[in-house]
C-alpha cells in the first residue's frame, strides 16, 4: 500500500493520548543519546505508527533520499547532499563525477593552502542564509579544533555597521575571501562583495583578484565578474542552501579545520546517515522526532518548539535549525499543488542555558502556550569538570520540573507540568558529534516533509520575498511614484522624524 499523508493524519488523531505516562524511551546513536520519555505518546503508540509507516511504503519513499531522485519536485532537480558526506559513493559512479572532481580540488586546495608558506591570516565568507548559517555554527563551535593561524569571519547582510567592523577588523594584504552565492545574484552578497574588492584593489592594485574566491552554480558570471578560473569552486543545484555546508559553500570553514577534521565531520553525518537510511522505524531517530512535530502541531494545536542547547559552543545551532527547519517545511501546499488541511511545520526559536532560564523559561512553566523543548546537554572532558556538571544537572532539573510540575497551596507558586521534552546528551563536543547532530536534524526534516507530502527542497516564499525587496529598492530610488499607498505613508512620516 502507499503511503498517503492525509491517512497518517487520521492515525495520529485516532490516538489515545495518556497526559501522565512514564515510561522510559531512550535511543543512542555512536555519539549522542537521545531521551524520548517525556513525550505524550508512548513508545508502544510511536512503534504502531511506524509499522503503519512500515507496510504503507513510507521505507521506500525515504530510502529515495539515497538514490539517484528528483525529490525536489516543483524545480526538477535531484536531492545530494548525503552524497556529500559519502565519498565512496561519489567515487564510484560515474553520473556524480563533477561532484567528485569538484571534492577533490577543494580537497587539493586545503591540503596545499596548509603546506605552503603565506601570509594569511584571516578568511572572510561574504553570504547569507545557507552561505553562511551552517558554515559559521560549525567554525564558531569548533574554535578548539580550528586551526590557531586563521581567524573566520562572515559578512551577511547589508547592514552599514556590520560592514565597517569588517573594515576594521581586516588587513587586505592578509586576507582571503570566499563570496558564497549558489546563483551569484543574491542582492546582499553583490552589495559586500563590490565594497571590500574595491577597498581590496585601492590597498593590492592588481594582486586583489587573488584574494577572492567565487563559490557559485554560476561560473560564467563569476568569470565576467573577475574571478579567476581556478578560484571558482562549484555548487550543483541538487545542493540546497541550507544542506550546503557540505559542499563548497563550506570551503572556508574547511580550510579553517584542515582536512582531517573536516573528514570527521562527514564521518559523523554519515554515520547519522546510516542509521537514517538502515535503522528500524521505530527506533529511527529523525522519523521518530518528525513524527513527535506532526502529533503536537495536529493534535494538539502546538506552533512552536524550543531548543535550548546548554553550551556556549552551540550558541549559533538555534538560527541554523530556523532555516534548516522552517525554510524547509513552512510550506502550505503538497507536492500536487493542493492546499494541505494540516499543519507541516512548527516555528523553532530558542537560547542557550542556563542563560534562557533566566529569561524566558518563565513561559514554559506557567505560560498558557505549549512548547515542547528540545534540550542538548554535554558532558565532556573540559579544563573545569564542575562547571560541566554543574550545567549537566541544570538541563536535566528543567526537563524533569517542566514534566513534573510542582502544586502548592498559593496558585501561583504552583507549575502545571505536563510540557514535554527531547534530551540530547553527548560527552563531547567534536567534528563528529556535531556532524551527527546536524545530519539528524536535516533528516528529522526530510521526514516531516515526506510525513506531510510536502517538498523540503524549495523555498519560493523566499524567492517572492527576494524580488520584492529588488523591486522595492528601485521604486524609492528611481520612481517613488509607484509606491504602494501604505509604503509611501510610512516614508512621508520617516522624513518628518528628527
Amino acid at each position: 500500500m502507499s503511503f498517503s499523508a492525509q491517512h497518517f493524519q487520521k492515525q495520529l488523531h485516532d490516538l489515545t493520548i495518556d497526559l501522565n505516562h512514564n515510561e522510559l524511551f531512550t535511543l543512542t546513536t555512536t555519539h549522542w543519546l537521545v531521551d524520548l520519555s517525556r513525550h505524550y505518546l508512548s513508545r508502544k503508540q510511536l512503534k504502531q505508527l511506524t509499522v503503519w509507516l512500515e507496510h504503507h511504503d513510507f521505507i521506500q519513499q525515504k530510502n529515495q533520499l539515497f538514490d539517484d531522485n528528483i525529490l525536489n519536485f516543483t524545480e526538477n532537480r535531484p536531492v545530494n547532499h548525503v552524497l556529500l558526506r559519502d565519498s565512496q559513493q561519489i567515487f564510484s559512479c560515474s553520473q556524480h563525477t563533477a561532484m567528485a572532481i569538484d571534492f577533490n580540488r577543494q580537497q587539493i586546495f586545503v591540503n596545499h593552502f596548509h603546506a605552503e608558506q603565506n601570509e594569511i591570516t584571516d578568511l572572510l565568507t561574504i553570504g547569507i542564509g545557507g552561505s553562511h548559517l551552517g558554515p559559521n555554527l560549525i567554525t564558531d563551535a569548533l574554535k578548539e579544533f580550528c586551526s590557531t593561524k586563521l581567524k573566520t569571519h562572515y559578512l551577511t547582510g547589508t547592514d552599514p555597521y556590520e560592514l565597517s567592523a569588517i573594515f576594521k577588523q581586516l588587513n587586505p594584504k592578509t586576507t582571503l575571501v570566499f563570496v558564497a552565492s549558489k546563483s551569484f545574484s543574491t542582492l546582499e552578497t553583490l552589495w559586500n562583495y563590490q565594497q571590500i574588492k574595491a577597498w581590496f584593489e585601492l590597498e593590492l592594485a592588481s594582486s586583489a583578484t587573488k584574494h577572492f574566491i567565487a563559490i557559485t552554480n554560476n561560473q560564467d558570471k563569476a568569470l565576467s565578474m573577475g574571478f579567476l578560473k581556478e578560484y571558482i569552486f562549484s555548487v550543483p543545484d541538487s545542493i540546497g542552501g541550507r544542506f550546503s555546508l557540505w559542499s563548497a559553500i563550506g570551503l572556508a570553514m574547511r580550510l579553517s579545520l584542515g582536512e582531517a577534521q573536516y573528514q570527521a565531520l562527514l564521518a559523523g553525518a554519515h554515520a547519522m546517515d546510516v542509521h537514517f537510511k538502515e535503522q528500524p522505524l521505530n527506533t529511527n531517530i529523525p522519523v521518530l522526532l518528525a513524527i513527535l512535530d506532526l502529533f503536537y502541531g495536529n493534535c494538539l494545536d502546538v506552533q512552536q518548539r524550543a531548543v535550548i542547547p546548554y553550551s556556549h559552543r552551540l550558541r549559533l545551532l538555534v538560527p541554523h535549525l530556523q532555516q534548516v527547519e522552517m525554510e524547509s517545511n513552512g510550506k502550505s501546499v503538497d507536492i500536487m499543488g493542493d492546499t494541505v488541511p494540516y499543519r507541516t511545520g512548527l516555528a523553532v526559536w530558542g537560547g542557550v542555558g542556563p542563560n534562557s532560564q533566566h529569561s524566558f523559561h518563565q513561559w514554559f512553566y506557567q505560560g498558557t502556550v505549549l512548547t515542547p523543548i528540545d534540550f542538548i546537554a554535554l558532558q565532556g572532558n573540559s579544563a573545569y569538570p564542575d562547571f560541566e556538571q554543574l550545567l549537566l544537572s541544570q538541563c536535566l532539573a528543567q526537563a524533569k520540573a517542566l514534566w513534573e510540575g510542582q502544586s502548592s497551596e498559593n496558585a501561583a507558586q504552583a507549575t502545571q507540568g505536563g510540557k514535554p521534552s527531547t534530551l540530547f546528551l553527548s560527552k563531547s563536543l567534536n567534528p563528529r558529534s556535531l556532524g551527527e547532530l546536524i545530519a539528524l536534524y536535516e533528516h528529522k526534516v526530510f521526514s516531516s516533509g515526506l510525513l506531510t507530502n510536502t517538498n523540503t527542497f524549495d523555498q519560493f516564499g523566499v524567492e517572492a520575498g527576494k524580488r520584492q525587496g529588488i523591486a522595492m529598492l528601485a521604486a524609492i530610488n528611481d520612481a517613488p511614484s509607484t509606491l504602494d499607498p501604505i509604503t509611501e505613508n510610512i516614508l512621508n512620516h520617516l522624513n518628518d522624524l528628527c
